[in-house]
């Protein structure tokens, strides 16, 4: 909020006297009209200030009632009705001795292990998905060792629509490699965002792929991540989002601070 300038001016003066001094002027007048312009102007000012009162409690009024309906980016419905998960820090933390991994997450996170992997899902939130449109869902981040068919499937028709970033590991293991690769994939076209990978070793470029073989080795890591929701039962089933608005919810946020967390043995 930034301060408002003070509508009030300079000093009021009461006017100069314009009656010349004459010996035979009777006191009495003199001092009458004296008291009227006295008066006038206490009158004036009193007005004055009353408006000013006014208008500062108007406008504080104002400010207050606009500060009341503002809400904070994590809550905020937009006006598409798409939302948000909360901001929250990396409090809580998850070790799979069956992957031989150990990460941290958000505790409005949820975290669970079936048949090999690991799945751990935000809270619901509503965004707006390019096949769908507007859709409740959460993002989540699958991370199993070697990829099963159905997984491939994915893989195999994911197309980079962006060049690999680097992700720093925030807290390696001595074994653990310090970063690795981040890759972002359409599907089956660049022009959409479905999920990203960690890639290890790929630095890929905008349109490559990694066709459907990788991750057959049962000792590849498939870590993986996407915008999801129940209607969707695949692991790496995920809705399509746009290429330039995917990273920017706080839920994405989150998930890649997650990945930063990760620790493999």
């Amino acid at each position: 909020m930034t301060s408002q300038d003070s509508p009030l001016g300079g000093p009021l003066d009461l006017p100069e006297d314009a009656y010349p001094k004459h010996p035979h002027a009777k006191p009495k007048k003199r001092g009458l009209k004296l008291a009227f312009i006295i008066v006038g102007s206490l009158v004036l000012i009193g007005a004055t200030g009353f408006g000013i009162w006014k208008f500062v409690l108007n406008k504080s009024s104002t400010n207050t009632a606009n500060t009341s309906n503002t809400n904070t980016p994590s809550t905020q419905n937009s006006s598409n009705g798409t939302s948000d998960v909360p901001a929250s820090e990396l409090t809580e933390t998850y070790t799979s001795n069956t992957l031989r991994i150990s990460f941290k997450y958000p505790k409005s996170w949820i975290v669970s292990e079936a048949n090999g992997g690991v799945l751990i899902s935000s809270p619901e939130f509503s965004f707006e998905t390019q096949n769908n449109g507007v859709v409740q869902g959460n993002f989540k981040i699958y991370i199993r060792k070697g990829a099963r068919e159905q997984d491939r499937k994915y893989i195999g028709t994911g197309v980079a629509i962006l060049p690999s970033q680097k992700l720093v590991y925030s807290e390696p293991l001595p074994d653990q490699r310090t970063e690795t690769n981040l890759s972002f994939f359409g599907e089956n076209t660049d022009t959409n965002f479905a999920f990203f990978l960690i890639a290890g070793n790929y630095e890929l470029q905008k349109g490559d792929t990694l066709g459907p073989d990788y991750g057959k080795e049962p000792e590849t890591y498939i870590i993986a991540g996407g915008y999801s929701g129940k209607a969707l039962t695949d692991d790496l089933a995920a809705y399509q989002m746009s290429p330039e608005t995917f990273q920017q919810t706080i839920a994405y946020q989150q998930a890649v601070e997650i990945l930063k967390s990760l620790q493999i043995k």
